[in-house]
């Protein structure tokens, strides 16, 4: 079941959000590290550096709403808010981030109340 924000009609709802991707992070600290699994005997690469930043996109964003994800960087805040003019029983934003491997998809409902 999805997590459900509740708002009163005409209040601002907002809430962050960050989407990490520890491949991405690290090589941006020191484009010669690796992660690895602590809990592993031997000491493998676990996730390999990558160059090229995840995705984060939000479909169905609702009409006055801001969620600006053109400077996303992976590991930061991207802040949704919005203010609702209309009555919703349930609103649903579908949040997706995509590292080009993996596509990885939450929703969160919003219900919007007099």
């Amino acid at each position: 079941m999805p997590p459900k924000q509740v708002v009163k009609l005409g209040a601002k709802v907002n809430f962050q959000i960050i989407a990490r991707q520890p491949g991405y992070e690290v090589s941006v600290k020191d484009p010669k590290s690796t992660i690895y699994n602590e809990k592993r005997a031997r000491k493998d690469a676990f996730v390999k550096r990558v160059k090229t930043p995840m995705t984060l996109r939000l479909e169905n964003l609702p009409n006055g709403a801001i969620f600006n994800t053109q400077n996303f960087v992976p590991g930061k805040i991207v802040e949704f808010i919005w203010k609702p003019d209309q009555l919703l029983e349930s609103y649903p934003l579908n949040f997706i981030v995509d590292d080009g491997v993996i596509s990885v998809e939450m929703t969160i409902l919003i219900n919007v109340v007099s």
